[in-house]
């Protein structure tokens, strides 16, 4: 490889190995994830809802975990409403104890 310096000892020459053969295998990854078998066996679609019955499934998911028959709509909404939410404190706590801006801050 081009940007690598030349080894004159054994630490730097098994970093180098490690190194080639790291790469080598995250090629044969890639591969096999964006190129071959796993990518053309996914679904087309996101989200549970997108299997036969999903819609039903995921209602009783929320049920189970928040012990509620509230609508998967209303807790994207409240989701939506939190975010903003936490974000306009975080915003203060940038202004107030580091006088920068949110985006600054994070």
């Amino acid at each position: 490889m081009k940007y690598m310096h030349t080894c004159t000892n054994t630490v730097c020459y098994m970093v180098k190995v490690t190194f080639q053969h790291v790469i080598c295998v995250y090629m044969v990854y890639i591969d096999f994830v964006l190129l071959q078998e796993y990518k053309n066996a996914t679904r087309t679609e996101f989200g549970v809802w997108s299997l036969p019955r999903g819609r039903d499934y995921y209602r009783a998911c929320l049920k189970w975990h928040l012990s509620t028959d509230i609508m998967p709509e209303e807790v994207h909404s409240l989701g939506l409403r939190e975010v903003a939410r936490i974000s306009g404190l975080m915003q203060q706590v940038c202004i107030t104890y580091y006088s920068i801006t949110f985006d600054s801050c994070f």
